[in-house]
């Protein structure tokens, strides 16, 4: 009978320093943390982010792109073309990441340009147009004429590098809703063209093959003697952004891929990178004059609105079919891969 009273004293008191102990953590924060509480100490990284779909503050639309493995370039074979697409390699993109669901249209750089007074490359010196069978100089090009109709959905044309980085600023100055370890910027090549392609490696972001009323480039309708007379989506330079979709989205739901406007990328261009980039997170960083363009044009033939369709130019210099599309991404400092790029 004694034995049993001990043993009874004893359970009591484990009993109550469980009780007393759950008490304690309820009272000190002890449970496993969540995104949410997570978030809001404003020092530990937001677990939630990014989301599936993301909305910045200026209306924005992003869509998130998963980490994962694909593969970037061409063989050699199908619809090569080009020497600099070559040679085919396996990239892995090792962080999530979010891309614009369109191009950055007119009305979006409206809201950059009337709330800092910039004033455009193309608005100081002017750009290039297609015109009588030839790119002429037109002193009055700009983002707000660019030789064409245009409303305030079309993607914003006769953008300069220099301007896409103001942009930029803006948008990571003013947009308080992205966590403080992320930020606005131009897309990488590797992560456009894997937002493009996804991992079976497409030739066109819908699908292997051309198809009609999917991408905008050089058709019935345009002044190009390239152009492609069994292809007509109605717009003779660009179009609104969306106005494809879904039929011409990627895998990924990004619109507007293939053609429209030329997107700069954040990075420099080098026509041989792809024989000596790091498997993880490419990115070139040696010495260039150009800075690269992706996705082709409004005044491209089909093929070089390909997924693989590497384009570059000068960051001054200036045409009224050269856009940009932004991403979402950690900070480079943040992400801790990306400094250790390649030349």
């Amino acid at each position: 009978m004694k034995y049993l009273l001990i043993c009874a004293i004893i359970l009591a008191a484990i009993a109550f320093s469980l009780t007393a102990a759950t008490a304690d953590a309820g009272k000190t924060g002890g449970e496993t943390p969540t995104a949410s509480n997570a978030t809001s100490s404003g020092t530990e990284p937001d677990l939630s982010f990014p989301p599936r779909q993301w909305k910045a503050k200026t209306g924005m639309v992003f869509t998130m792109i998963p980490a994962g493995k694909f593969q970037m370039g061409s063989d050699g074979k199908g619809k090569y073309i080009y020497p600099n697409e070559l040679p085919l390699h396996w990239v892995i993109i090792t962080e999530p990441f979010l891309m614009g669901r369109f191009e950055v249209t007119v009305r979006e750089f409206e809201q950059f340009t009337a709330a800092t007074g910039y004033i455009t490359t193309a608005e100081s010196n002017g750009a290039l147009v297609w015109s009588s069978g030839k790119w002429v100089w037109k002193q009055d090009a700009n983002w707000k004429s660019p030789y064409f109709r245009q409303t305030p959905e079309h993607p914003a044309s006769c953008i300069s590098y220099a301007d896409t980085q103001a942009f930029i600023a803006w948008m990571n100055k003013n947009d308080d809703t992205l966590p403080a370890d992320w930020e606005f910027s131009l897309p990488s090549e590797a992560q456009w063209e894997y937002a493009a392609r996804g991992t079976d490696r497409r030739e066109y972001p819908w699908g292997r093959e051309m198809a009609s009323l999917c991408g905008n480039f050089a058709d019935a309708t345009s002044p190009f003697p390239w152009k492609n007379p069994l292809y007509n989506d109605g717009n003779e330079y660009t179009a609104p952004t969306g106005s494809l979709s879904p039929g011409g989205d990627s895998s990924n739901g990004i619109c507007d891929m293939s053609g429209n406007v030329w997107e700069w990328c954040r990075e420099k261009y080098n026509d041989w990178y792809y024989y000596n980039c790091p498997l993880q997170n490419p990115e070139y960083g040696g010495v260039s004059a150009d800075f690269a363009l992706r996705g082709g044009s409004w005044a491209m033939d089909a093929l070089n609105c390909r997924c693989v369709t590497r384009g570059k130019y000068l960051p001054g210099s200036l045409r009224n079919d050269i856009g940009f599309r932004l991403v979402v991404t950690k900070k480079l400092s943040e992400a801790g891969n990306f400094p250790s790029r390649k030349k």
